[in-house]
This record gives C-alpha cells, sequence and structure tokens, in this order.
C-alpha cells in the first residue's frame, strides 16, 4: 500500500488525478493506493508521494510544512516550463516537475522515474537548513503593499495610506511580479492566496493583511 497526498485545488483534476495515480500503481507495480485526505502535517509525515500543484512562482517561496516530511518523493504539477532546480528551496530541489497540460505516456514516464528514485533510496531526507535556503521573500513595504492590492485597496488608497506616490506603489507591484515571474494580475493574486496559506509562524503576509486599515 502507497501513501499518496495530493494537494491540488482544482476538483477535476484532482479527480483524475486520483484515477490516473491509482491505475498507474495497479498496471505497473501491482500495488494499491492510499490517499491521504487533508493537505496537514500529520498527513504529510506518512505520506511517501506528495503530488503538489504549483501557482505559478509559488516554487519561489518557503514551505515550512515539509519540515513534517520523512522519506518522500514529490511530484509538482506546474502551469509553465520546468523551474530551474538551481534557484529551488531546498526542501523541493529533488522534486519530478511536469506540466498540468502534458499528455499522458510523459506523467507515466514522470511518476516511473520518481517512483524508481523512491525505491532505490535515491530520495534523501529532507533538508531541514532553513536559514541557509534560498526561497526568496517580500520585503516589508512589498507585504504592505501586497496586502492593501489583496484587500482590493485602489493605488491612490494603498499610496495615501502608506504616503508613497501611485508611482511608487505601482513600481512596487511590478518588481514582485517579476521577481516571482508573474505575468498577469491573475497568477498575481493566486500566489497571494498561496502565502497566506503558509503554515509558518509568524506568516508575514497574514500579518500585514491584519496590521492594514
Amino acid at each position: 500500500m502507497i501513501n499518496v497526498l495530493i494537494k491540488e485545488e482544482d476538483f477535476l483534476y484532482h479527480h483524475s488525478l486520483r484515477s490516473f495515480i491509482s491505475d498507474f500503481f495497479k498496471n505497473e507495480y501491482a500495488k494499491n493506493v492510499h490517499f491521504l485526505k487533508g493537505y496537514a502535517p500529520e498527513n504529510i509525515s506518512r505520506a511517501e508521494i506528495i503530488v503538489y500543484a504549483f501557482s505559478k512562482g509559488e516554487h519561489h517561496t518557503c514551505f515550512p510544512e515539509l519540515k513534517s516530511a520523512r522519506k518522500c518523493v514529490i511530484i509538482g504539477i506546474t502551469e509553465a516550463e520546468e523551474p530551474s532546480s538551481s534557484f529551488l528551496p531546498f526542501c523541493i530541489q529533488q522534486t519530478y516537475f511536469v506540466s498540468r497540460s502534458a499528455p499522458l505516456y510523459l506523467l507515466k514516464r514522470v511518476f516511473r522515474q520518481a517512483w524508481v528514485a523512491y525505491s532505490a533510496s535515491a530520495i534523501p531526507v529532507f533538508l531541514k537548513a532553513c536559514e541557509s535556503c534560498k526561497h526568496k521573500t517580500l520585503s516589508q513595504r512589498e507585504l504592505n503593499i501586497m496586502a492593501g492590492l489583496y484587500k482590493g485597496e485602489s493605488v491612490k488608497n494603498i499610496a495615501r495610506e502608506m504616503m508613497l506616490t501611485p508611482k511608487t506603489i505601482y513600481a512596487h507591484k511590478y518588481a514582485v511580479m517579476h521577481k516571482f515571474n508573474l505575468s498577469s494580475e491573475h497568477e498575481l493574486l493566486e500566489l497571494l492566496n498561496r502565502l497566506l496559506e503558509k503554515r509558518c509562524n509568524p506568516n508575514l503576509f497574514r500579518e500585514a493583511l491584519e496590521q492594514f486599515r
């Protein structure tokens, strides 16, 4: 029995992944799959495979919940091209990435590679060297501006609240989008949603939201 944990918000895609994974391991390895319910520390610690759907730019951020992981392999579902491992946080550098739109044969190949690596003990225990991690962060000013935008405030109101010019607000907004390689406001909103969900203490984005008037 293989413990699998899926982090995917799209119900239909989540359901399709479950069907694919069950069939894949039954047909290729004669193994049954147990799907863990809920992306929580207790399930992360039990998972042998974590399938994580990354929002655009999210792979640059911190993943504090993975401190709970033991030996497991991560398969990352991305919207775009595979990110370079040299720019990833320590805890996801061994991730096997595949595009959401990848054909079935490629999805099978990625799962096969990941499971072979796991079975051969080629997957190291997660590194806990958080202090020297390469994940990207937001400055306090960027956090405050993102909090205002997330709450639906206009650039003019944010500028007045922070005693800055609208031009400065726009400059910081696009600097954040460039930092995380985002190309639209929709992608920015998705990333901010993921930052809000982060199980870190403190969650600096959540604090900025609470403090923004």
